[in-house]
């Protein structure tokens, strides 16, 4: 699965090369309408490259080599592009976004956080991360009311998951938790919310329902077992009856333990509940799972 760190490392991939192709562009056309520009230039490299040369062959610290005649045309070289108006960063590569300088994360607080100029990066990352279904679903427009249980069960709830998601992002270790409430409660919006929220902050994490872990690849087994946050929403206990559903969900739950990965499984059933009815393997890991 690819994850958001996947998708920006592709557009600052294409970005680079847009960027080394403007560069380009911008050197040869100020050196074509300034070629004494160019020919400082050219003996600036040409006597840097001696220098290295003779550095390399006398063994000599470069710390300690000071050449006149370089300092000379770099002032020489800064006053000529001062005089003509030239912009002073012609042959430097220039970001496409001055916010995160191509970087695609910028820094809230403590916090890296995936840049708005990587909308589109998102989208694709939430995507591969099981949420195609829940396009409406915005964390900015998160609102705590749309968890219908009493006040103070959802502002817990919600306190809960953001606390989990924060020290995952501050590299802690974590590992299965319960999340019980009744049917209409808001489980599957907020399971949806802090899924997003984590792929914001650069994390790896999943959404999946229950039974779709009857339909999984072997490749898809192994990279749900390395996922930041993986969360299992629908959780019923009799479906874990099924072989094969069995089979890969105590994989998956037994190689994030093992790792320290947080797996979040939301369910209508008490953990009582889901322990009782669930294949004796998953039950056991189950009913050493923290409740939320």
């Amino acid at each position: 699965m690819k994850t958001i760190n996947d998708f920006i490392s592709e557009t600052c991939s294409h970005r680079r090369a847009r960027k080394e192709a403007l560069r380009d562009e911008r050197i040869l056309d100020t050196y074509t309408k300034y070629p004494e520009l160019e020919r400082i230039d050219e003996f600036v490299f040409k006597i840097r490259r001696t220098n290295i040369i003779k550095m390399l062959e006398e063994l000599t610290d470069p710390a300690n080599v000071v050449n006149e005649e370089v300092n000379e045309l770099n002032t020489k070289r800064a006053n000529f592009i001062k005089d003509h108006g030239i912009d002073p960063k012609f042959d430097e590569l220039q970001p496409e976004c001055p916010k995160c300088n191509d970087t695609g994360y910028i820094q809230k607080k403590s916090l890296s956080v995936v840049c708005s100029c990587m909308g589109e990066e998102l989208i694709d990352a939430y995507n591969a991360a099981g949420l195609k279904d829940f396009d409406s679903v915005v964390p900015k427009n998160f609102k705590v009311d749309y968890i219908k249980n009493s006040a103070a069960r959802r502002d817990v709830v919600h306190k809960k998951l953001v606390n989990i998601l924060s020290s995952i992002a501050e590299g802690k270790k974590h590992s299965t938790y319960v999340y019980s409430d009744g049917v209409q409660t808001g489980k599957t919006y907020l399971s949806v919310v802090i899924t997003k929220i984590a792929i914001t902050l650069g994390l790896s994490a999943a959404y999946i329902k229950c039974e779709d872990l009857q339909t999984m690849t072997p490749e898809d087994v192994e990279e749900f077992k390395r996922i930041k946050l993986l969360i299992i929403d629908d959780y019923i206990g009799a479906t874990t009856r099924s072989r094969y559903l069995a089979y890969n969900l105590n994989v998956i739950l037994e190689a994030r333990e093992n790792l320290g990965y947080a797996t979040v499984v939301v369910s209508n059933e008490t953990k009582i509940e889901i322990v009782q009815n669930s294949d004796e393997r998953i039950a056991g890991k189950l009913s050493r799972a923290r409740e939320i």
